[in-house]
């Protein structure tokens, strides 16, 4: 296998050639090297975590012909490929997610068994279990920044040799870097303090010329390979104070050794971006303390001088590297950057300067009013409120995220839109009410939170707290979307309340169950909000979390509430004051039997969606008729995923016409929006009968009926069913192919344990989450399978 770099714009990527496949590359992007350790283990870097089934995964990718695989954990980067993808290739776009809370056990207990092999079995226990504790405490701030290896293995590391110091973060991921970057710092002073005099304060030394460099590349775009000059001026600085450039720069930078004609060649770059970022944050607080500390001591003074420190030198430039002077640039990528660095900026300023510091308070509202208007007129649409939409959407910055990083809620714009697609797009045209609901809530995503992580970096700083609380008080209707927001927000709804508050939660919000409750408790109290939005991605609210039931039980007027609920549902404490209502239950009579006993109640009710998981056992004479009141219903019918070659076929057509005549309510006042058949193997013949049984139980609908099926229809097909639809009142037919382009890939998702979505602008795959992958390799092959079959067909 060959190695090359390629530099992109502002992204760098490894170009894999296999030797065999002379039509495959791959390109893996900053920050994801699992792919690369997996099939090249001897130029491996970084901390990610290789494993058999994993190789199995990537052998089975590399045998797709005349693909280029794109592997990265920052999608929104991958736009910068598209020019150097041939027409004739298909594109495979792969995310890797990082590691979820769930697997911070098994992560730790393989880490702990390496670093304490020597210690018994019942200490390591104790220190699993006591780092696992930690690890989840601190996801309350830190979220999806967690599932980075990276910041994990070094974790581990310092607990394993300093418990205590970890016990006392206060955990911002500010904090984090500065107590791992001191703990490289410790590592490389013992081995130099018999070596080199004062080696301490030669490594700090050289932590600011890191630092320099780390702006430097930030306000150049710069975000892979230091060049050739900066790592001569880093060796040199290292030779002038005596110490071994080749120990330090391996430290603190990802090393990779080349051959290049007859000699070795080494570069350096950073193990992960949000490190480039963390240290252009730190070098500007470092310049901004320095200039308040030289400049003179009167307090007027300084307080002039406040816009030459953000408008001028340094600075402006360093905005100007990211904003247009004319206008707010549009590229999220690069605003997800720009909001790293400013969040650790933050971070450092509010560790450097006391709050007693009047020109801080200053420099407060400045920052906070970048990092508002920065995201201002930006669509942070990345979730979706259509019931189409709440059944299969996807995570991106998030993402969270990001964790990645804190950013990952960001999705890149070719997944959002395909999302949309995959889920079974045309919101538009037929859901009328969910294009209403989108259209409000999606156009601000991101700015309250932007804020409110500015004021947890701070450590909850009053001159931050102040300028947060200024900000919000414009906004009389606040999105949140992160749960590590949700500290932030208790702190500020002490001091003001919005008329409207959404929280819609990208990641799993089984993580931030004490944040959340604590937030719903001040929500209780008020007096002012009227109304409040729960949205919960089905994603992460599976069936067996049961977690809405413990949030909705508390009183408040909750107006539009979105997510699943536990496999014993009490839907008694469904609010009253609710409008809108997506449900996603199991298909047996107590919940039913539950659900429609309270919606007689719900009286101010408009809008009903459920969706419905079913099996081949269902007895559907047992099944409760709805007594829903209200204006429109749309059903989605789910069918029993565990096996994915094992789905719905023609043969239980007729049963899937019985379930959705029976919950849907015999009167004209609902108009049922939309009858979905996701996770079917129906095949034209199947549908036609699905559509005529429905026909005969005098079912109309006003929407469309949309199939879902893994067998492929014809257009000429496509189109006989849609008029037959239209003939039987049922508004028309759409079809969903599951392994093709404009297929639901997010339901094969559940079914192998991996996120696998074709991209249909691109014509290509997607496969996001190698991890959950690796958990199911039979199924993984049996998808990828498909989708390699699909495109050789194309």
């Amino acid at each position: 296998m060959s190695l090359s770099n390629a530099t992109l714009g502002q992204e760098a990527f490894y170009v894999f050639q296999p030797k065999n496949f002379t039509s495959r590359k791959c390109w893996v992007t900053t920050g994801c090297r699992m792919t690369f350790t997996s099939v090249s283990p001897r130029h491996s870097f970084g901390y990610d975590e290789v494993d058999p089934k994993t190789k199995l995964v990537v052998s089975e990718i590399f045998k797709m012909r005349n693909t280029c695989i794109i592997a990265s954990t920052r999608p929104r980067s991958l736009a910068n490929l598209a020019c150097l993808v041939p027409v004739y290739k298909k594109a495979v776009k792969m995310q890797l997610l990082g590691i979820h809370p769930k697997h911070f056990k098994k992560y730790v207990e393989k880490n702990i068994g390496i670093l304490m092999e020597n210690k018994k079995e019942s200490e390591r226990e104790r220190v699993c279990e006591e780092l696992v504790d930690q690890l989840n405490l601190m996801i309350t701030t830190l979220g999806t920044f967690l599932n980075s290896p990276m910041i994990l293995n070094n974790l581990i590391q310092l607990y394993v040799e300093n418990p205590e110091k970890m016990k006392n973060f206060s955990t911002t991921p500010t904090e984090v870097y500065e107590e791992l970057r001191d703990f490289k710092i410790g590592k490389v002073v013992k081995r130099l303090e018999d070596k080199v005099d004062d080696p301490r304060r030669k490594i700090k030394k050289f932590m600011k010329i890191y630092d320099l460099v780390a702006a430097n590349n930030f306000m150049n775009n710069n975000y892979e390979l230091l060049s050739v000059e900066e790592v001569k001026e880093l060796e040199e600085k290292c030779e002038n104070d005596g110490i071994p450039h080749a120990l330090v720069l391996s430290t603190f930078f990802a090393t990779h050794i080349y051959k290049n004609k007859r000699k070795l060649e080494t570069q350096y770059k950073y193990f992960h971006l949000t490190e480039q970022e963390f240290g252009c944050g730190k070098y500007l607080g470092m310049y901004i303390e320095k200039f308040i500390m030289n400049d003179s001591s009167q307090e007027e003074a300084k307080d002039l001088e406040v816009n030459k420190i953000l408008e001028g030198n340094l600075f402006w430039k360093f905005l100007n590297s990211t904003i247009d002077e004319a206008e707010l640039i549009k590229d999220k990528d690069q605003i997800s950057r720009f909001n790293n660095v400013l969040f650790f900026l933050i971070g450092d300023l509010a560790r450097r300067l006391p709050q007693s510091e009047k020109i801080f308070e200053k420099l407060s509202d400045k920052l906070i009013d970048i990092g508002w208007h920065l995201t201002d007129g930006i669509e942070w649409s990345n979730i979706s409120y259509g019931e189409d939409d709440i059944t299969e959407s996807t995570e991106g910055d998030d993402i969270e995220a990001d964790t990645n990083e804190d950013t990952e809620s960001d999705t890149d714009e070719d997944i959002e839109s395909d999302t949309d697609e995959d889920t079974g797009g045309d919101i538009e045209s037929n859901t009328e009410i969910d294009n209403e609901v989108e259209s409000d809530k999606s156009s601000k995503f991101g700015k309250e939170d932007v804020i409110l992580r500015c004021l947890t970096e701070s450590n909850m700083n009053d001159h931050i707290l102040k300028s947060v609380k200024s900000k919000l008080s414009l906004n009389k209707s606040w999105h949140i979307t992160k749960g590590e927001s949700l500290l932030a927000l208790n702190k500020v709804l002490m001091l003001i309340e919005p008329d409207e508050i959404s929280i819609s939660l990208d990641s799993d919000p089984s993580m931030f169950k004490d944040p959340l409750h604590a937030t719903i408790s001040k929500l209780t109290k008020s007096k002012k909000i009227e109304n409040i939005n729960f949205y919960f991605n089905s994603e992460y609210n599976g069936l067996s979390h049961g977690v809405t039931d413990h949030w909705i039980k508390e009183k408040i007027k909750i107006t539009e509430l979105i997510g699943g609920f536990g496999a014993i549902p009490n839907f008694n404490f469904l609010p009253t004051s609710l409008k809108s209502l997506h449900v996603r239950v199991v298909a047996d009579y107590e919940s039913l039997a539950s659900l429609d006993k309270r919606l007689i109640k719900l009286h101010k009710l408009k809008e009903l969606g459920i969706r419905l998981e079913i099996d081949r056992e269902i007895d559907v004479d047992k099944l409760p008729k709805l007594s829903y009141p209200g204006d429109f219903l749309c059903l989605t019918l789910v069918c029993d995923d565990k096996n994915p070659d094992d789905n719905f076929g023609d043969e239980f057509a007729s049963l899937l016409a019985q379930v959705a005549r029976k919950l849907t309510p015999y009167t004209t006042n609902v108009q049922l929006r939309g009858v979905w058949l996701q996770n079917t193997s129906l095949t034209s013949e199947g549908i036609s009968e699905v559509l005529t049984a429905m026909h005969k139980d005098g079912i109309i609908i006003k929407g469309l009926v949309k199939v879902w099926t893994s067998v492929s229809i014809s257009p000429k097909d496509q189109e006989n069913l849609d008029r037959q639809a239209k003939r039987y009142g049922l508004g028309g037919f759409q079809f969903y192919d599951i392994c093709s382009s404009e297929g639901m890939m997010p339901k094969l998702v559940e079914k192998a344990k991996s996120d696998i979505n074709t991209i249909n602008a691109d014509e290509a795959a997607t496969i996001t989450s190698m991890e959950q992958a690796a958990s199911d390799i039979s199924n993984a092959a049996t998808i990828i399978k498909k989708v390699q079959k699909l495109m050789m067909q194309q």
